[in-house]
């Protein structure tokens, strides 16, 4: 460290630890370490490099600079800094062109969802055509915005896999409040107005409305609530996915195991594999929809909370999916499909029609982020669901007898480890196009945490 601040100044410290040597290189002598920060080349240039004609952006170069305190660059893995001390490494700043290209690609994609808001809503309020022809030119612009993923990441450089869930997120969100503006299937007053639904139908979470149609006002404190919120579950995620990436989510089974292809599902060794999962999946759910809440509510919007202790609260399958679990989705499919189906032909086919687009739009977001990848074959999470929905009607034909009182009688620790003894023995099928797929792993990379030396 002596021998750095001799031969250059900190400013030029940290500019050459971005723009490094062209050559690979692990530096433990200070004079050798100087020399190389001295003939450092072109960002630029080091950009060009490419492993396949230009398609994808590769970054071979790797530079270590170690003393007691180390810190790692590592352009492999888009400007990777960390301070290491011994086998453990604390990584700061994690791929940084990462979410460059995921902040100018979603900012890209929301600006673009505002134009088909705009189209979708000049065909609603078109008088000149009928009701089914105006249904049927909203559901045509719904199928060719959640097909516009498959356009856009090709043309992103890294085209991560948290690009893609992202993009597929927004995509999923659009086209059933598409659904919903086709049917008018939407919350009170959504599209009484070019500015409510616009507002509406751009806002990845949801926007609140009165009994008078009009968007709520944030309460007071509402901002500064999400951000702890945010906060707290950020610093839970990336805890999560240190565990993870040393265990490679699998945690008491092989790095390698794909628990949905072992013999059946890996029960009870991938039990602790799920669980972990689950719990990563929760905690990226949350930061995501923690984020918009914190920006709607700094613009003086109220928003819908999307989860409510799902996996430490639940006391019974149906609490979990129609009280806890991902709320922003459970309510549009209440109101798309769940009701009108209740309406028509009775509440368990309007459950079943729920369940049933609800792994419907996962199959398409698991097909998004894993589109060429030879391995993936749709199918499991359309499996799952079919369990979850047998589940919840087996509770409710149950909840009369004898034994549906006695497990309503049972203190709620006990009814959460059932309801999640019950209902993990299948998320293999349901987590393997996250697992395997690379989601988790990428969203390791992208957030600081804490890794160890093999």
């Amino acid at each position: 460290a002596q021998a750095i601040w001799a031969h250059t100044t900190w400013s030029r410290v940290c500019c050459a630890l971005v723009v490094t040597p062209t050559t690979s290189a692990s530096h433990s002598d200070p004079a050798e370490l100087a020399m190389a920060l001295q003939n450092h080349t072109c960002f630029a240039d080091a950009l060009c490099n490419s492993s396949d004609g230009g398609s994808r952006v590769d970054y071979p170069v790797r530079v270590d600079i170690t003393w007691p305190l180390a810190i790692v660059v590592d352009r492999s893995s888009g400007f990777d800094v960390a301070l290491a001390l011994g086998s453990a490494r604390l990584h700061l700043l994690n791929d940084v062109l990462g979410w460059a290209e995921f902040m100018i690609f979603v900012g890209a994609f929301v600006a673009a969802m505002g134009g088909v808001g705009l189209l979708a809503y000049a065909v609603h309020r078109a008088n000149g055509l009928t009701r089914t022809t105006r249904r049927f030119a909203i559901l045509g612009l719904g199928v060719l915005f959640a097909l516009s993923p498959f356009v856009v990441l090709p043309l992103a450089p890294r085209r991560t896999k948290f690009l893609s869930f992202g993009l597929s997120e927004l995509a999923t969100a659009g086209f059933f409040r598409l659904v919903e503006l086709a049917f008018s299937t939407g919350p009170h007053g959504f599209d009484t107005g070019l500015r409510n639904w616009v507002l509406y139908f751009v806002t990845p979470s949801e926007i609140a409305f009165d009994d008078c149609g009009r968007p709520k006002a944030a309460p007071a404190g509402e901002a500064k609530a999400c951000l702890r919120s945010l906060a707290g579950h950020a610093l839970l995620l990336s805890a999560l996915c240190s565990v993870g990436e040393a265990t490679a989510f699998v945690p008491l089974l092989p790095a390698s195991a794909d628990p949905a292809a072992m013999s059946w599902l890996g029960w009870p060794r991938s039990l602790p594999a799920v669980w972990l999962q689950a719990w990563c999946f929760y905690a990226l759910l949350m930061v995501q929809f923690q984020f918009w809440r914190s920006v709607a509510a700094a613009l003086g919007f109220a928003t819908v909370p999307a989860f409510d202790q799902p996996l430490t609260r639940s006391t019974s399958p149906r609490d979990f999916w129609g009280r806890r679990w991902n709320l922003f989705i459970h309510r549009m499919m209440h109101r798309s499909f769940f009701a009108p189906c209740a309406r028509t032909v009775g509440p368990r086919v309007g459950a079943l029609a729920a369940f049933a687009a609800s792994g419907l739009f996962h199959e398409y977001m698991w097909l998004v982020m894993n589109w060429g990848e030879a391995w993936y074959v749709p199918g499991g999470t359309m499996i799952f669901f079919a369990s979850q929905f047998v589940l919840c009607v087996a509770q409710a034909l149950l909840s009369r007898t004898t034994v549906g009182r006695m497990c309503t009688s049972m203190p709620g620790q006990v009814r959460l480890l059932l309801t999640m003894c019950i209902a993990l023995p299948l998320g293999p099928l349901f987590f393997q196009g996250l697992h395997r797929g690379g989601l988790l792993t990428a969203v390791a990379h992208m957030l600081p945490r804490v890794s160890w030396a093999a």
